[in-house]
């Protein structure tokens, strides 16, 4: 089984697809929205009930029949236990590598997957966005994933972005996905 941690997890789309819990074991899900993470948190209770084979409870809350707190009362708390509500930034990066630190224990990180947020890149809004550029901190975020890989050194990892980054230009002028894959590069991984 690969140990695998979800960064920049939005509601949980990319990990959907790493799901298949005979080979991937989701250590971390670190998402500073908090609807975001009560998705991940309903994704996991969901799986965790299927395993049981005992998904009526969920879809009880889904249809509006249950509580949410009955249908967590009836979940062991270590099942939600691995989402990490928290913007990864330079103040918080200590805490979430000693919370992925010690659940890893002994074991290594496998493996990275994650999308670090996509607005500014996206061609949708571009011309709307262009007035605030200068100030936007979401084009340089894609360099805590580069953190996560510098410190974990895994074995892969999946970088999910918008079409929108082929053609970016970052605040130097420079295409920004050359600048990201040479970023990579220098820390010893080839994007394919």
């Amino acid at each position: 089984m690969l140990n695998i941690i979800d960064v920049f997890s939005g509601a949980g789309g990319l990990t959907e697809g790493f799901r298949d819990h005979t080979q991937f074991k989701f250590i971390c899900h670190i998402e500073m929205d908090k609807a975001a993470c009560a998705s991940l948190e309903l994704r996991n209770i969901y799986y965790y009930l299927k395993k049981i084979n005992n998904l009526s409870p969920y879809f009880e809350y889904i249809q509006g029949k249950s509580s949410k707190e009955k249908l967590y009362s009836i979940v062991p708390n270590e099942i939600t236990s691995d989402i990490l509500s928290l913007e990864i930034s330079e103040s918080t990066l200590s805490s979430i590598f000693d919370f992925i630190d010690n659940r890893l224990g002994a074991e290594a990180l496998d493996g990275i997957i994650g999308g670090p947020p996509c607005q500014a890149y996206s061609i949708i809004g571009r011309a709307s966005n262009k007035k605030k550029k200068i100030s936007d901190t979401r084009i340089y975020l894609y360099k805590y994933y580069l953190d996560f890989c510098n410190r974990y050194k895994p074995k892969f990892f999946v970088f999910e972005n918008v079409k929108g980054l082929l053609s970016f230009k970052d605040l130097s002028g420079e295409l920004l996905l050359d600048k990201i894959i040479r970023e990579f590069d220098s820390i010893g991984y080839t994007i394919g």
